[in-house]
């Protein structure tokens, strides 16, 4: 039996294509959360009904963690997967222990990309891209969205910087090989995950730009300059000005790559002496 956990975006398990989109409650689903993100740890009842249920007194938030237990069982055997494929259960604690046929997308994306930083940028090749991407597009939305506790936003924060540290990789690559309007969508989801990054908008400023798109260009320099205003009270930096200002003259050549990637993580170790390379 295949098993498939989904903690990006919506909480869904998955198994033999029957599909567990909703829980009992909304404590067993974060509880659910909670374990699978802690594969193999043992975690003691009182700990995790003290986590989970902080109003209540500790004999009664063993209880509500008891019953929520229960109810989780329940719905799992809604769609033919025991509790103990997933969960150890004793009386005293609980683990995230699941067979060898489960599969959980975080962990999945995780291990794909753990040495994304000891990638060589100026040798990554078009594998290790497609690699890349292919671990990315299991990032549906954020780290289970519907919750804020801390020990969640701790993972989701993580998790985010790992995509991050993996758009970086690929936007240089696609600007290096010149494939701009693959890197225009780079640079966008980059400035999803933060709208402050400035050197991204620098190197939009050149997609757009190389793409024939100053139109385009000239709305991305306004844009990051509302942002950098509403958000820190600054203006943009003196390379982002210099690139823009290249682009109104047509001037936007090999003079400004170094403002460019000006900041860019990835150009910390990769050779920006000859940036572009023919497609």
């Amino acid at each position: 039996m295949d098993i498939k956990i989904f903690l990006f975006g919506m909480i869904e398990v998955m198994s033999n294509k029957q599909l567990l989109a909703s829980f009992p409650t909304k404590k067993s689903r974060a509880i659910f959360v909670f374990l699978a993100l802690s594969r193999g740890k043992h975690f003691q009842r009182e700990v995790l009904a003290s986590e989970f249920w902080q109003k209540l007194s500790p004999t009664n938030a063993r209880k509500a963690l008891n019953t929520d237990i229960w109810r989780l069982s329940r719905s799992l055997k809604g769609i033919g997967v025991e509790m103990e494929q997933l969960i150890a259960v004793t009386d005293e604690t609980l683990a995230f222990v699941p067979s060898s046929h489960c599969w959980v997308d975080v962990e999945n994306f995780q291990q794909g990309l753990q040495k994304i930083d000891e990638i060589n940028p100026n040798s990554v090749s078009k594998k290790q891209i497609d690699d890349i991407e292919a671990k990315l597009a299991l990032y549906r939305g954020e780290l289970f969205e519907q919750c804020y506790e801390d020990w969640c936003m701790d993972s989701r924060d993580s998790l985010r910087e790992t995509k991050r540290e993996a758009l970086e990789l690929l936007l240089w690559f696609y600007m290096r090989h010149q494939h701009w309007a693959r890197a225009v969508k780079i640079c966008q989801e980059l400035l999803v995950l933060d709208n402050l990054l400035e050197h991204v908008y620098r190197c939009l400023l050149l997609c757009h730009y190389r793409l024939g798109n100053r139109p385009a260009a000239i709305r991305v320099y306004r844009h990051c300059c509302k942002v950098l205003k509403r958000e820190l009270s600054i203006e943009p930096m003196p390379e982002t000005q210099r690139v823009f200002n290249g682009i109104l003259q047509g001037k936007c050549d090999k003079s400004i790559e170094g403002d460019v990637y000006m900041g860019c993580p990835v150009t910390e170790f990769a050779d920006t002496s000859n940036a572009f390379i023919e497609a």
